[in-house]
This record gives C-alpha cells, structure tokens and sequence, in this order.
C-alpha cells in the first residue's frame, strides 16, 4: 500500500477500536463537563467522562507519528495530536482529565493497529480450532 493508503487505513482501523472503549467510558467514568458541575467520577452519573475530540481527533496524528522516521517529525505529529482535545480543556468543554482519558484511549488504539501490523508483516504461527481438532496455520510475506 503507498504511504497515504496506509496512513488512511490504520487511522479508519484505530478508529473503529477506539469507538467502543470511548462509548463504554464516557458512561461509566461519569464525569460532568465544566458547565455542568465538577470534575468528580460519578459512574453513570454524566456522560462527558472521556473527550471524543480527543480520541478521534489525535487518531490520525498519533498513527503519523508512529511512522515518522526523524526524531523531529515525531515530535511534530504527538505535538499535534493534542491539539483538537486541549482545545477543549481551553474552552471550559472538559476537564484535563477527560482530555488525558480520551488521549489514551487514542494512544492504546494506534499502537494495537501499529502492533498488529508489524506482527503480520512477520508472519505468524496460530492454531484455527477445526471441528474435529485443530489445524496449525503459518503463513510469511512473500516480499
């Protein structure tokens, strides 16, 4: 895949792993946004636990970054990453805590996508459980 392809699958892909930890944790933490009260963890009490702009909006950042080979365009690419979701503490939308959740929620999911990549550019070994048994699988890149 050229480079953009790239870019633009792993971020669709960190995305779609990030969704569901974002909606099961903006509910449960309960964090209220600054306008509606502190910034207390109340389970289920708000739904503002967890910054979605944050998440969604580091994602494509975070997944540059992690492919930038100089010291410098990796600092850039983090830099930027934080952007979208510091912008929200800056405009009394969330708490810095919910930015750094939603920040981590990104991180987590670039680096599984990243891990998962690099795993299957190696090749693998796994067992598929088969009706009667199971069947050891291994396949490589034929690069």
């Amino acid at each position: 895949m050229p480079e953009l392809e790239t870019w633009a699958d792993r971020s669709f892909r960190a995305s779609l792993i990030a969704i569901p930890q974002h909606v099961v944790l903006r509910e449960v933490i309960g964090s209220a946004r600054p306008n509606e009260g502190p910034s207390d963890w109340d389970p289920f009490e708000f739904s503002a636990g967890v910054s979605g702009h944050a998440v969604y909006g580091a994602i494509p950042f975070m997944v540059a970054a992690r492919e930038a080979e100089s010291f410098g365009g990796q600092a850039l690419w983090w830099s930027l990453s934080t952007m979208s979701g510091l912008s929200r503490v800056h405009r009394d939308r969330h708490y810095l805590s919910q930015f750094i959740a939603g920040w981590g929620v990104a991180w987590s999911a670039t680096r599984v996508v990243k891990r998962v990549d690099e795993e299957r550019d190696a090749g693998a070994i796994s067992v598929v459980p088969m009706a009667d048994g199971a069947m050891i699988v291994a396949s490589w890149p034929l690069d």
